[in-house]
């Protein structure tokens, strides 16, 4: 039987927000002593642990927060997890009765279980299990559940893809109801508004190639990497993206939203209408005030953005500080470049995508014969050319010796190739994603389910982190490691647009405005695979 490491209360001290965070840790994992330790080693770095999917920070719990921020969420509203009685009449007897279209299913079926298995965080955690499921069809199916959920005395769970890193949509503490929306899948572009209107049981990746397909490569969305994440979360927990630099986050482009209030009314709420809800809705996570259906949200034009010329360039780990101090000082607007160190390849990385309407503007770079399609050039310029295009400009020192090597160097014309060379299907920035829009996009429902060994934690850094630091050094050290040796497989520090802090902190839910970098911290699968 798999060991489990008890629930824990992750005080986000900078935030005045908690969290519960139920860990689990495979006995036999080689990581699991890692994974018992990795909150305790983050104090290295003075800052706080948050869960997290790579850019998406997709905080799907209730915000809990003190002063006016949550008087402001919470006011006069009703909301689907608190407590009321439970009474004797069975959850499934009243589904059946009203009409519910979907599927049951209870702890006795096999059915159950197997559905259970779709939630990243869904082996050996700490509590009970939902006492029923029940898989909605449509939205009026969606307020039955509620309905009758209330009327059992029961806490609703909504569930969009599965993949919160914190285990939400498992329902684990209180008894409860876990509302399973991934069937909800209609998503309708809108030519001359440029609006999207989305059902939450899409994923990430269903969103972005609906986007794509329907306005004809004209549009997208600034959405993450991890296409199997389920909009709901990513959407309504402040989830972050390549594009934040320039159109800030998923839930900024809000136009509204219709939720099912915990009387099981379906409401619409606009910046005018019931504002609360849609201040709410931008980061506070997906559960406090009702189950959010659909959301109508602002396309950002793919002209706006251009070509992508996307680049790989490694360096040997020993030399992580002076490279790390470089890219923390690139000023990221029309760009996104993560820094990486890989365990498995001992390097640490710049990589990511420069859009051609940055490039436009650097005359060095257009001096030197502009942009052609090359795997190892793009035109006359090599990757570290274009790095320094951008303002990376290493020491003579650290040029000569911190064995530089360009990996990656590719121009992508859609926008749509882009966001799949950054994600799995391209191996996280290493190569060109063969695989169709629909291979790489759509077809990956309960993508984290199948990722079950693999543990991530991410934190928020407002202010700049100094290389120069025994912390840095530590993370250093434990990232070039790997889990086998007792470190981390892969750490990403991944830049936060200027774009989102745009918008006041307290404009929305979301509270990290003016948050200078994420930093996640994976082990496991997508470590090996990276």
């Amino acid at each position: 039987m798999d060991e489990q490491v008890p629930q824990a209360d992750i005080s986000l001290a900078m935030a005045g927000v908690k969290v519960a965070n139920a860990e689990i840790v495979p006995k036999s994992s080689s990581s699991g002593s890692l994974n018992r330790n990795i909150r305790s080693r983050l104090h290295i770095l003075g800052v706080a642990s948050l869960a997290g999917c790579m850019i998406g920070l997709a905080m799907t719990f209730p915000l809990q927060t003190n002063g006016a921020m949550l008087t402001r969420l919470m006011r006069g509203v009703h909301g689907l997890s608190d407590a009321v009685a439970v009474t004797s009449k069975p959850v499934n007897e009243c589904l059946s009765a009203s009409g519910f279209t979907g599927r049951v299913l209870l702890p006795a079926e096999a059915a159950y279980h197997e559905s259970l298995q779709h939630n990243f965080r869904s082996q050996g955690v700490v509590g009970s299990k939902p006492m029923v499921m029940a898989e909605a069809v449509d939205v009026a199916d969606v307020q039955r559940a509620v309905r009758c959920a209330q009327e059992a005395g029961l806490k609703v769970c909504a569930r969009s893809g599965g993949g919160s890193f914190i285990g939400t949509s498992h329902c684990s503490v209180d008894p409860a109801m876990l509302l399973d929306l991934h069937q909800l899948k209609a998503l309708s572009y809108d030519t001359v508004s440029g609006t999207v209107k989305l059902q939450m049981g899409l994923t990430v990746g269903q969103m972005l190639a609906g986007v794509d397909s329907q306005s004809n490569g004209e549009a997208t969305l600034p959405a993450g990497i991890c296409f199997g994440i389920g909009v709901g979360g990513f959407l309504l927990g402040g989830g972050m993206s390549p594009l934040d630099s320039m159109a800030g986050l998923l839930c900024d482009r809000l136009q509204e939203v219709q939720m099912v209030t915990a009387s099981g009314e379906l409401v619409k709420a606009t910046k005018h209408e019931r504002p609360d809800v849609m201040w709410a809705a931008c980061g506070g996570g997906g559960q406090a005030l009702g189950v959010v259906v659909s959301a109508t949200l602002a396309t950002f034009p793919t002209g706006m953005i251009g070509n992508s010329v996307c680049s790989r360039v490694s360096f040997d780990v020993h030399r992580a500080p002076e490279v790390f101090a470089v890219w923390q000082s690139l000023v990221q607007y029309k760009s996104h470049l993560r820094f990486e160190i890989c365990a498995r390849t001992g390097k640490v990385s710049i990589w990511g995508c420069v859009w051609q309407s940055c490039l436009d503007n650097l005359k060095s770079f257009s001096s030197k014969g502009g942009v052609n399609s090359s795997h190892d050039v793009v035109g006359n310029i090599s990757a570290t050319d274009l790095l320094e295009d951008l303002g990376f400009r290493l020491s003579e020192t650290v040029r000569q010796h911190a064995g530089a090597k360009v990996e990656f160097l590719m121009q992508f014309n859609r926008f749509i190739d882009t966001q799949k060379f950054l994600g799995p299907s391209g191996k996280w920035g290493r190569h060109k994603a063969e695989a169709s829009d629909e291979a790489a996009l759509v077809n990956n429902q309960w993508y984290f389910a199948r990722q079950r060994d693999t543990r991530s934690e991410k934190t928020m850094l407002t202010g700049p982190l100094s290389p120069w630091t025994n912390g840095f050094q530590q993370m250093v050290d434990l990232c070039g490691r790997g889990p086998g040796d007792g470190g981390w497989g892969v750490c990403t520090i991944i830049p936060v647009g200027r774009a989102v802090g745009r918008r006041a902190s307290d404009e929305t839910a979301f509270y990290w405005r003016s948050a200078r970098h994420s930093i996640q911290f994976t082990v496991g699968d997508t470590a090996t695979d990276a």
